[in-house]
């Protein structure tokens, strides 16, 4: 009894002694994403305006900082004197809220409302010579672009500057221009 014994003592350290340990090894997998972020990127429009009525010439530029689909910035609008077609000489300045409606990778649908002044040069009531007027009131431009490359973008843009206050200036400037947009 005492050899059963002893013989189950080996046999059973040896089977422990024989046992190993496994090596366990772990596999770490790293999988980059694309973060995406809310935050809005700033980029900065200039749009140069260029167009005729009536034989005057009209030249304006308009800056917009964009953040996203929307942004603000301001207007300069020069048009010149045609007597013959009774055109009055205007420059115009202000401020606009541009709101991109549709933008797609080919094309650009905007509109910017704005308040602003003009100065207006309406034939003199006196005499015949002629009576600069400040005229203080809202503004509207809508336009239409197309993409031509990722920073200059093509088009037509309508431009309306109301008048409110001054009876001797003419009630609205609209003018129809050519429109070049240039991302800076």
């Amino acid at each position: 009894m005492k050899m059963i014994l002893v013989l189950a003592t080996i046999l059973t350290a040896t089977v422990s002694f024989a046992q190993k340990t496994k090596a366990v090894t772990h596999t770490v997998t790293t999988q980059t994403t694309a973060a995406t972020t809310y935050a809005n990127s700033e980029q900065n429009e200039l749009t140069v305006n260029a167009g005729f009525v009536s034989g005057a010439v009209n030249l304006g530029a308009t800056f917009a900082q964009m953040q996203g689909s929307t942004g603000l910035g301001g207007y300069f609008q020069f048009q010149t004197e045609k007597t013959s077609a009774a055109i009055n000489q205007v420059i115009a300045l202000g401020a606009l809220y541009k709101i991109n409606f549709v933008e797609t990778s080919k094309a650009v649908f905007y509109a910017a409302p704005g308040a602003g002044l003009a100065m207006v040069k309406v034939p003199s009531k006196t005499s015949t010579g002629t009576d600069d007027k400040t005229v203080l009131g809202p503004s509207l431009k809508i336009g239409a672009l197309v993409k031509l490359s990722p920073t200059f973008s093509m088009g037509i843009e309508r431009g309306i500057v109301a008048n409110w206050f001054e009876e001797s200036a003419p009630a609205t400037l609209e003018v129809t221009t050519l429109a070049m947009t240039f991302l800076l």
